[in-house]
């Protein structure tokens, strides 16, 4: 999977700006640059935990998590039980595996997971005002 580009991995300085016009988070990345990272058709949201320090305590530990990496988990236990918690509304379609993905982030102090279709970089007309303003913190 092509992904973002890398983080800076001492001080990326994450900004997550999420609500109904979307979820972005821009970051440092390696070059210094600033980065947009904006997930298309969101169901869910985690941000903050467990950061370099206490990574190794994430439930996907010895799954293949890595340190300041961008990664899709497959088989998402997660997505899974979104399903389950919707599957009780009258008009819920099944399928959500195939529909949606689970990302995760691991930054220095952070680690975002979303669950959303896609996502794109550095699309300004993909993101909401907020997120773009997040460009300049």
């Amino acid at each position: 999977m092509a992904g973002p580009p890398q983080c800076d991995v001492g001080a990326p300085s994450p900004v997550l700006v999420a609500g109904a016009e979307g979820t972005s988070v821009a970051y440092d990345r390696q070059d210094g640059e600033r980065c947009l990272l904006t997930f298309r058709n969101v169901d869910s949201v985690l941000f903050g935990g467990s950061n370099d320090e206490a990574l190794s305590g994430h439930r996907l530990w010895g799954r293949g998590l890595q340190f300041y990496a961008f990664q899709e988990v497959i088989n998402s236990a997660w997505i899974a039980q979104r399903e389950t918690e919707n599957s009780v509304h009258e008009y819920h379609h099944g399928g959500w595996h195939a529909r949606l993905r689970h990302f995760i982030y691991t930054f220095h102090d952070e680690t975002l997971e979303c669950i959303a279709a896609d996502f794109v970089v550095d699309d300004p007309d993909s993101a909401s005002p907020a997120a773009l303003a997040a460009l300049s913190m």
